[in-house]
């Protein structure tokens, strides 16, 4: 794959040139299909299909070919300029500071402003834009910024509403009620915007293919006094807590589990490790370890409108290294203390473990779909958001308990 075929796909996606064909995929091996290989162009050509090329013959299973992920080809393209600029300015280092915006050739922080937001959305366009990377936090707290020493017009602030869909390029995509909308400040009244950048992060990504054929085609019946680690842990739905009150009723009730795997791989650049520090770990006695996330990953069956239909429940795990690919050693051991998701290691939760379901006593006879998603309130930055969420679409028959699939997918949020 060399630098003509990056322009062709550079050009194909919208950008500019290639600038750089990457060995070694550094930005995370790939997932799902793998269509191409030995594509050769002339750098004139409309498509990278237009180029000479070769099928794989077995696309989706990589033990077949020899290609594989571990060979994706991966680019930089060049991204037009724009009038507006973005920088940072006043950090710990060149990654963080103040985010400063040029508009009409004249410089200023951001303010916070109802006008607009910033969220991690918004952040990560602002180091895209800058070439820093991804966004690891936005709102990292620095001393107050020195003076801003630049040739061009200078200005306090600017005060402009900005909302992001975090596909953006530019930052000045993302503002709000056109150009009329940018106002010039000498100070703050809400706040500066402040940004950190990294040129690593992970990538969760749930395996639905683990989710689809783990998940059980009858509903398993369980007695509720053998789920006391899961009533305690909210796993179940909240018509079970009306039984403590009744010790006879609770001795004899069941509830109805729709069991599934939750295998999540991370595919980034980086290792994903809690949030928290390892002082603020949860232990839970049931379970007998620590719970480093209070939500790392999220169940929920809603119907075809996206209503809610079943109570989800937020899941806690001790995060660890279970599967990796042949050239990675897992690193994080729940027994050692030791918490996270390697890059290109997966943690793996199997259908038959305490609280690896969704509780469906209340639900009735229908077409649902059951969605996990990981790391839901990002509190961990990532490389994208758009491959987060595995759903499967199933028909349930409350009467039989039987469940059939009927598709299934990867999603965001």
């Amino acid at each position: 794959f060399y630098k003509e075929a990056a322009t062709i796909a550079c050009r194909q996606m919208g950008f500019g040139s290639a600038l750089q064909v990457l060995p070694r995929t550094p930005f995370g091996r790939g997932i799902g299909y793998m269509w191409l290989q030995e594509v050769n162009c002339r750098g004139n050509e409309g498509s990278l299909l237009d180029c000479d090329h070769r099928f794989n013959q077995r696309p989706d299973n990589e033990h077949y070919s020899s290609c594989r992920h571990s060979r994706d080809a991966s680019i930089k393209c060049r991204v037009p300029r724009s009038n507006v600029r973005v920088r940072v300015h006043g950090g710990y280092t060149a990654l963080e500071g103040f985010v400063h915006m040029r508009h009409r050739a004249q410089w200023g922080g951001l303010c916070k402003t109802p006008l607009g937001q910033w969220t991690m959305a918004e952040a990560t366009v602002a180091c895209r834009d800058m070439g820093l990377g991804f966004a690891l936090t936005h709102k990292p707290y620095f001393p107050p910024a020195p003076p801003v020493n630049l040739t061009e017009g200078v200005i306090s602030h600017w005060i402009v509403g900005l909302k992001c869909t975090g596909a953006e390029n530019k930052l000045h995509e993302c503002v709000q009620g056109g150009k009329s909308t940018w106002i010039g400040a000498r100070y703050c009244p809400t706040g500066e915007i402040t940004v950190r950048c990294s040129r690593t992060l992970p990538d969760l990504v749930p395996d639905v293919e683990a989710m689809k054929s783990s998940l059980s085609r009858t509903v398993h019946r369980q007695q509720l006094f053998r789920l006391r680690c899961a009533l305690e842990e909210n796993c179940l739905a909240s018509s079970a807590n009306g039984y403590y009150t009744n010790p006879r009723a609770y001795q004899y009730a069941y509830r109805k589990l729709l069991r599934f795997s939750a295998s999540i791989k991370n595919r980034g650049t980086a290792d994903f490790v809690p949030v928290k520090d390892r002082r603020f770990w949860e232990y839970h006695t049931c379970h007998r370890h620590y719970h480093s996330f209070e939500e790392f990953t999220h169940y929920n069956i809603s119907d075809s409108n996206g209503q809610l239909m079943v109570e989800g429940h937020k899941a806690s795990f001790c995060l660890e290294d279970v599967l990796c690919d042949s050239d990675t050693s897992p690193r994080f051991h729940c027994v050692s203390g030791t918490q996270g998701i390697s890059k290109n290691c997966a943690d793996v939760y199997r259908f038959d473990i305490d609280c690896q379901w969704v509780d469906v006593t209340d639900l009735h006879s229908g077409t649902f779909n059951l969605t996990l998603s990981v790391n839901p309130q990002r509190l961990v930055a990532e490389t994208d958001y758009a491959n987060n969420v595995a759903w499967c679409q199933f028909a349930y028959n409350s009467s039989s308990g039987k469940v059939t699939i009927l598709s299934w997918g990867l999603s965001g949020y």
